[in-house]
């Protein structure tokens, strides 16, 4: 392969990285919930619901908030995912929390 190549796929490899955690990002609330609600129920959800749940309950956070606050809310929605996103991983990677760990393995392929 050529040196062209190489540096266009690492471009789309660095590209899908930056989305991927993005996705991850903005559905960080919904994925919260979802964790949280299928731990106290006691449910068995293979990944695809797993994500599909915490997709559609971010997707239901995000209206609500746009309903009250209007424009506010997105910009609300996103303070929200940046904080959901920072606790966990601090919980996960700074203080070594089983539960942090447990959620990132809930959601992981």
């Amino acid at each position: 392969m050529s040196d062209h190549g190489r540096r266009s796929s690492g471009v789309f490899e660095a590209f899908g990285v930056v989305a991927v955690g993005f996705a991850l990002l903005l559905a960080a609330p919904g994925a919260l919930a979802t964790f949280a609600v299928a731990a106290a129920l006691g449910l068995s959800l293979d990944l695809g619901q797993r994500w599909t749940f915490a997709v559609a309950s971010s997707v239901m956070v995000l209206v609500a908030l746009c309903a009250v606050a209007g424009g506010r809310g997105f910009m609300r929605y996103l303070t929200l995912s940046l904080a959901v996103s920072f606790v966990l991983l601090v919980a996960r990677f700074g203080f070594k929390a089983e539960w942090a760990t447990e959620f990132f393995r809930f959601y992981k392929p």
